[in-house]
This record gives structure tokens, C-alpha cells and sequence, in this order.
């Protein structure tokens, strides 16, 4: 069985022909529907008027005698006679009419002489016609005879001396609307035949001018089908420009480029990961090999063997946790959220790093009324990523220092170390996942190459920016800028310092 959703077409060229064919057909059928009611509405009108001057320009001519002159004798033959001379008169018009008495009987009518028949007449209607002895204007309406239809007009037979008096009769005058209604057939007909040709016309254009409209997304289309297939630079053919397709080809394009910028960090992050488990992996195959292969060694080499086997696994353990780490903190589920100040944040960050800072001065510069939302667990570990990498990269004897104060409507944290410091060309990669400066330094701590990315995702994730300045024989410094809560006055903490 059909439906409108079968018969709907499937294409958008298609289905824009088929709109506008159906929105022109309608737009043209209500012009065509005014035009012909308007017509009409003048057509019949002026055949109305023709018919009341006309009655009215023959009364005039045969006015009724004055009532009451003897020699006229009874209303009726006064009527009787008048009529002729009426009826006459009005043939010479080529309408028909009638003479009626006061009491709606007919008296005389048309005779064809004049071009009237009596059947081109409608019958009488009594209810209408007597009407007009209320007055003096007459009374209009319209009537047919079963094949035809007339305007009527129907006059008081009143003398000219006698205005108020009583009418003598009535003459019903009868124009036909044949003429007017065979003009609104030709012009319902002509009207329809220019709405077939009409949307004819677009059935033919339409088409066309939607494949011109269509073909910058025919662009698209097969752009993304380069895309697809891993032709990245295929992005250039996407339009451009300030209508909508141009917008749609602009989004599409940023989209194109972020799409290839995560793929590509994909692609590097996981060779890098697989890199990273490998080594370990390959470290502990081999020791594994040596045990099975040497049990005859001695308990402390394999004691010692073992203690290796262990610390690659928790480097590979750590590896894991902080890829886990790091794509929960890119994803986006609700965190723990409170109010907290951050200068107590850095306090149990540096608790929980202090070993590794005990071949450095440490000094502490921190607002406690800075105040800002967020999760304390995770603000606590960005914290301690940046103290550990301050701890690993700043020599015996340097210092690092950890400032929190606020700047503006904005909360700032500041770890600054007096290490080797960050070459240039390094700096814009800093932040990506499993890069490191110094991987040699990096492995020998065991240092995943993640800290650094899972502190800026977790910074991002609550609405702040993680940013970093650095020289290299100089040193670095890391900024944490969050939305603050509350800024007061700077009321620093006692400086501490440590080594």
C-alpha cells in the first residue's frame, strides 16, 4: 500500500522541486481563485446596474398617471394600458422584463420583439418582487430559470405627482449574467492552463536550478569521502564563503582539522605507549629467561634479579594508572566539586612530595583567602606533578618555590624552580601526552611522560589554563589560573624553607 512516505521523494533536488511546484501551484491557485471572484463580484455588479438604470430610465419615460382623474378610470386599466408602451420601450434595450400589479399578479411581459422572449424571464418571486412596494428605490436580486441566470431589478410604478402614494405596480426587469459567466469561463480557463504550464515550468527548472544550489554540497559530499579514507588534505575543497554552505563547509573544515590533529595524537600516543610498555616488558622477559635458564644462581643475584622484575612492574603499573588517569580527566562525567583554598592544596602536595624535595630550598609565598571550586584530589595531584618534575629537574642546592595569590577575578598558582630549565623548541610540545625533554632523566625516576598532559586536562577540565615560561640555565615556571571564588587583600603566609 502507498503512503505519503513512499511517494515523498528521497532526494533533497527532488524533494525542493516537488515543494516548489506544490508551493507555486498554490500561490497560483489562490491568485486564479481572487481574480475570479473579483471578476465576478464586478461583472455581476455592472449587470445589476445595467438593469436598475434601465428600469429606471423607462419608468421615466412612461411615468403613471396622477390618481385620481376620471377619465383614467380603475388602477388596473390605467396599469393595463401603461404596460404596452413600458414593455415596449424596454425590448429596445434587449432586456426582458414584466409589469406586475400591487398584488404580484403578472399583467404583461416582454415579447421577444425587442430581442426578449418570455421564457428568457425567471419566474416571479413573490416574497422578493412585493418588496419593492415598500419604497421607492426598488429591490435587486439575483434568480434563474432553471438554465440561466438574471439580475433582477424590481421598480414601483409610482406618478410623478404622487411620491408618497401608493405604487400603481411593479416593473421587474431581468438582465441575463449569461455574457458575464461565459467570460469567467474563458478566463477559468485560460487561468488553468497557464497554472498547468505554470507548474509545468517548474517541474522542468526546478531541477536544475537545485543541482546548482546542491552542487557545493556534492563538493562536500565527496570530500568527505576523501576524509574518510585518509586524505586529510582533501579539507581545501570543502566551500567556503558567508551563505549557509559556506558556513557548513567552514565548520566542517575546523572540524576536519581537530579530527586530524586528535588522530594524529592517537596514532602517537599509542606507538608511544607501546614503546613504553615494551621496554619494561622486554626487561622482564629477559630477566624471567635469565632466572629459568641460571637457577643455580645464587640467592642475593636472584634477589637482586627479582628487585628488578619488581620496579618494572610498577613502572608499567604506574604507565597504566596514569593513562587512566588521563582519560578520566578528559572525559567529561561530573566531578566532586567544593569550595577550597588553594593555599591549602599546596600544603598537602608539598607534604606529600617532601622527600623529594629535600636536596632543594623550598619557599612558600601563599594568599589562604584565594578561593576557588573544584575537585581537591584532583587539584592536589596537578600540584604535586608540578613540584615532582620541579624536584626532578632542579640540581642539589636550587630552590623551588610555590606562590598562590589572586589576579584579578582569577586564582593563580605558581610552582618556580631554579633548574636546567626548558629548551624553546620543546616548550609548544611540553603538555602532550608521553613527551619528555630528557627521557633518559625521565625513565630513570619513573616518570611515565603523562604528568604533565593529566595536569593540563585536569586544569581545562575546570574551566583554567595551565601555562609554563622557562630559560634554559635559569629555570622554570608553571602557572595554574582558575576562576576565583573570593579576592581579598594579599595576606601572605610566613615564608618556609627547607633542604
Amino acid at each position: 500500500m502507498l503512503t505519503a512516505r513512499r511517494l515523498w521523494p528521497r532526494t533533497i533536488r527532488w524533494r525542493l522541486t516537488a515543494l516548489l511546484a506544490t508551493v507555486m501551484g498554490v500561490l497560483l491557485a489562490l491568485l486564479i481563485g481572487v481574480q475570479y471572484v473579483l471578476l465576478r463580484d464586478f461583472l455581476y455588479v455592472r449587470t445589476e446596474a445595467l438593469a436598475r438604470d434601465e428600469a429606471r430610465l423607462v419608468a421615466q419615460r412612461h411615468p403613471p398617471p396622477p390618481p385620481g382623474r376620471p377619465a383614467e378610470g380603475q388602477p388596473e386599466d390605467a396599469l393595463a394600458r401603461l404596460a404596452p408602451a413600458i414593455l415596449r420601450d424596454l425590448e429596445t434595450t434587449g432586456l426582458a422584463g414584466q409589469v406586475l400589479a400591487p398584488s404580484g399578479a403578472l399583467v404583461a411581459q416582454t415579447t421577444g420583439a425587442g430581442g426578449g422572449t418570455p421564457s428568457s424571464m425567471p419566474p416571479p418571486a413573490p416574497s422578493r418582487d412585493l418588496a419593492a412596494l415598500t419604497g421607492s428605490g426598488g429591490v435587486a436580486y439575483r434568480a434563474n430559470d432553471g438554465r440561466a441566470g438574471f439580475a433582477v431589478f424590481v421598480l414601483p410604478l409610482i406618478s410623478a405627482g404622487d411620491r408618497g402614494g401608493a405604487a400603481l405596480g411593479l416593473l421587474r426587469v431581468a438582465a441575463p449574467l449569461a455574457a458575464a459567466n461565459s467570460t469567467l469561463q474563458r478566463l477559468l480557463i485560460v487561468d488553468l492552463g497557464g497554472l498547468a504550464a505554470g507548474i509545468v515550468l517548474v517541474l522542468l527548472a526546478a531541477p536544475w536550478l537545485a543541482g546548482l544550489s546542491l552542487r557545493p554540497l556534492r563538493r562536500i559530499l565527496r570530500a568527505a569521502d576523501a576524509i574518510g579514507s585518509g586524505e586529510w588534505q582533501r579539507r581545501a575543497d570543502l566551500p567556503c564563503g558567508a551563505d549557509e554552505v559556506g558556513q557548513l563547509g567552514d565548520a566542517l573544515r575546523r572540524m576536519v582539522a581537530k579530527l586530524e590533529e586528535l588522530f594524529v595524537a592517537q596514532q602517537r600516543f599509542v606507538a608511544d605507549a607501546s614503546h613504553e610498555l615494551r621496554t619494561p616488558l622486554t626487561s622482564f622477559r629477559s630477566t624471567l629467561e635469565v632466572l629459568l635458564l641460571q637457577m643455580e644462581r645464587t640467592p642475593q643475584e636472584r634477589m637482586r634479579m627479582l628487585g628488578a622484575l619488581r620496579r618494572e612492574t610498577l613502572r608499567m603499573s604506574h604507565l597504566v594508572d596514569d593513562m587512566l588517569a588521563l582519560t578520566s580527566s578528559e572525559s567529561r562525567r561530573p566531578r566532586p566539586s567544593q569550595p577550597l583554598r588553594l593555599a591549602g592544596t599546596a600544603h598537602e602536595a608539598l607534604e606529600e612530595v617532601g622527600d623529594l624535595l629535600a636536596h632543594v630550598q623550598v619557599s612558600l609565598r601563599l594568599d589562604s583567602n584565594v578561593t576557588v571550586e573544584g575537585d581537591p584530589d584532583a587539584l592536589r595531584r596537578v600540584v604535586r606533578n608540578l613540584l615532582e618534575n620541579a624536584a626532578a629537574f632542579t640540581d642539589p642546592g636550587g630552590s623551588v618555590g610555590v606562590s598562590v595569590e589572586a589576579e584579578g577575578t582569577d586564582a593563580v598558582l605558581r610552582v618556580r624552580d631554579t633548574g636546567r630549565g626548558i629548551p624553546a623548541e620543546h616548550l609548544p610540545h611540553i603538555f602532550d601526552r608521553l613527551y619528555r625533554v630528557d627521557p633518559s632523566r625521565t625513565r630513570a625516576r619513573g616518570g611515565s611522560g603523562l604528568g604533565l598532559a593529566i595536569a593540563r586536562s585536569i586544569v581545562v577540565a575546570h574551566g583554567g589554563t595551565l601555562s609554563v615560561e622557562s630559560r634554559v640555565g635559569e629555570g622554570s615556571t608553571f602557572s595554574i589560573t582558575l576562576p576565583a571564588l573570593q579576592t581579598v587583600a594579599f595576606q601572605p603566609v610566613a615564608p618556609e624553607t627547607g633542604g
